[in-house]
This record gives C-alpha cells, structure tokens and sequence, in this order.
C-alpha cells in the first residue's frame, strides 16, 4: 500500500515538473513574426513560411497552416504558410522561413541541413541546434536561440534583437 502510494506520489510529482507540450497559437507565430523582423538582411513585407511535416505530426502542421490562413502580420512581414513533407524541405526555396512542430527530433539532421532560419515552439529543436528559434508566448514570453543553428544557415540579428533573447 505504502508503494502505491509512494508511487502515484512521485509520477503527480514528474507531471508537475516535466515541460508540458504547448500547442502553437496565434500569438506564438506573432512572437515568431516578429523574430523575422530582427533578422540582418531578412525578408519583409509578405512572406511564406514552410511548415514542415512527418506522418507523425501533420496534424500539428496543418493547425499551425490553418493559423496562418488569411495572413499574420508581425513586425515588418505578413506570413503565410505552405505545408511540406520533411523529404521535401530542400525544395522550400521561395520561403523565407521554415516552423518546425513538435515531435519531429527524428528528422533534425535534415532540418539542419536546410539552409533556412528554422523557428519553432519545440525547446528541444533549439536545444539540440536543430532550430535557430524558439518562442513560447504564455504564460510569458520567451524567445531561445540557438547560436550553432543560426550561424550554420548564415542568420544573424540585430543587435537590439541579442538583448532581448537568451542564446545557447
């Protein structure tokens, strides 16, 4: 009896502590928008955004498309989004950006590899220096970046942007 409850103790205690999967709102693509703006030498104005998928995820992928329906202006861009299969990453050429949803730690070689600023609201994708962005948007606003990631696809920002964020 004492195990048990020893046991269901320590698992209540895991959930308290282990980061809880957030799922991408508005408000995140917002804070990401706006990371687009600080980029030296970014894009402006109307954009697109590869939002990458695997069958394991599309899900997440096509609710963050669907968030970008119509447009989200951020800064000085107006994103929209195109969905693209991960295999397929290399022929994202005309957009400015790729989002990375969560779940995707099995194809980091080749997002990576991808040559474009990578956002994301997946920590883990930062962490790992898969992804050059992370942002959160609740409960407060957090923004990561990964200096590995960034310099591997030529992404620099402004000064003004440094100071706001926290680099890894």
């Amino acid at each position: 009896m004492k195990f048990k409850f020893l046991a269901t103790a320590l698992m209540a205690s895991a959930c308290l502590i282990a980061p809880q999967a957030h799922a991408t709102d508005a408000k995140d693509l917002q804070v990401i928008g706006r990371a687009l703006s600080f980029v030296e030498g970014g894009a402006t104005g109307d954009i697109t955004v590869a939002v990458v998928y695997d069958d394991g995820n599309k899900a997440e992928a096509e609710s963050v498309v669907a968030l970008m329906d119509g447009g989200i202006k951020a800064g000085k861009v107006n994103m929209s989004a195109k969905l693209i299969s991960v295999s397929e990453l290399g022929s994202a050429g005309d957009a400015a950006a790729v989002f990375v949803p969560s779940g995707m730690a099995s194809h980091y070689d080749a997002i990576k590899g991808s040559g474009k600023l990578t956002a994301t609201t997946d920590k883990a994708c930062v962490q790992d220096g898969a992804c050059v962005v992370f942002v959160q948007s609740s409960p407060k606003v957090e923004i990561l970046v990964s200096q590995a990631a960034a310099a591997a696809s030529s992404v620099s920002f402004a000064a003004a942007f440094r100071m706001m964020i926290k680099e890894v």
